[in-house]
């Protein structure tokens, strides 16, 4: 990236953050709560999301082989 390119994106940040309550206040109420209803629709065919009750089943020592030590450390044993 150049300095012209970059200038140019500064410049135009404002007005890209300027339009997007506009865009958003493009949407009706029927426009959201369809979107909200038929959103499985956009999921590729075959495709079934995970549901809150899917649980992981892993061995603590799984968890070391899978995650690095920090991770371990702060995730399994809530050492943060």
């Amino acid at each position: 990236m150049n300095r012209r390119s970059l200038t140019q994106s500064i410049l135009a940040l404002p007005l890209l953050l300027g339009l997007r309550p506009a865009l958003a206040a493009s949407y009706s109420p029927a426009d959201i709560n369809r979107m909200r209803k038929d959103w499985a629709g956009l999921l590729p065919a075959g495709f079934s999301p995970p549901v809150a009750s899917d649980t992981v089943d892993r061995t603590e020592q799984e968890w070391r082989q899978q995650l690095s030590p920090e991770a371990f450390q702060v995730l399994r044993q809530e050492s943060t």
